[in-house]
């Protein structure tokens, strides 16, 4: 891990089959992960990522203290959000970066 990197995993469930020693992270944020219901409702349908995320950050305003939290952080260092999703183009990370 790169010392300038503080690295946060954004799902709210631990990622099945994955040993939290091997996860590099340094903190684990489950209630900036979507909802349940809102990831089953996604499924990672690409047509409905623009509406996942009008819904994903209508939920962040809800944690606006830990969002504020990390905004703090990435003006100190890089702060790289992970997540499980197998689609590295439609996911919560990549979603609070937007």
């Amino acid at each position: 891990m790169k010392s300038d990197e503080f690295r946060v995993l954004v799902d709210q469930l631990w990622p099945r089959g994955i040993s939290r020693a091997n996860v590099e992270r340094n903190l684990w944020l489950p209630e900036i992960g979507p909802s349940t219901k809102l990831r089953q409702w996604f499924n990672y349908d690409p047509t409905e990522w623009r509406e996942f995320q009008r819904r994903y950050h209508a939920k962040l305003k809800d944690q606006n203290e830990l969002v504020t939290e990390l905004k703090g952080r990435a003006k100190k260092a890089m702060v790289t959000l992970l997540s499980s999703a197998k689609d590295k183009q439609h996911n919560q990370a990549v979603a609070q970066q937007s």
